[in-house]
């Protein structure tokens, strides 16, 4: 919920910073999600899905799979 808001950037680098994360970082994303709740900006329980998690990106994807397959059988 954080690092997809940009709230997290490079905390990966610091290992003091993702340590701390690592201890506080649920009850933050639980707070945050609860305050968006509470003030109407989104909801805490609504899953997002990726932009690649649906029907037809799922189908497009297979379809470049099967032809990229195709293509190196003939080779």
């Amino acid at each position: 919920m954080i690092k997809g808001d940009g709230g997290a950037v490079g905390i990966t680098e610091d290992p003091s910073a993702l340590r701390r994360w690592m201890v506080a970082g649920p009850e933050v994303s639980f707070l945050v999600g609860q305050y968006g709740t509470l003030c109407g900006a989104k909801d805490a329980n609504e899953e997002v899905q990726h932009c690649e998690q649906n029907e037809h990106a799922q189908k497009t994807f297979i379809e470049r799979v099967q032809k990229l397959h195709s293509v190196m059988e003939e080779m």
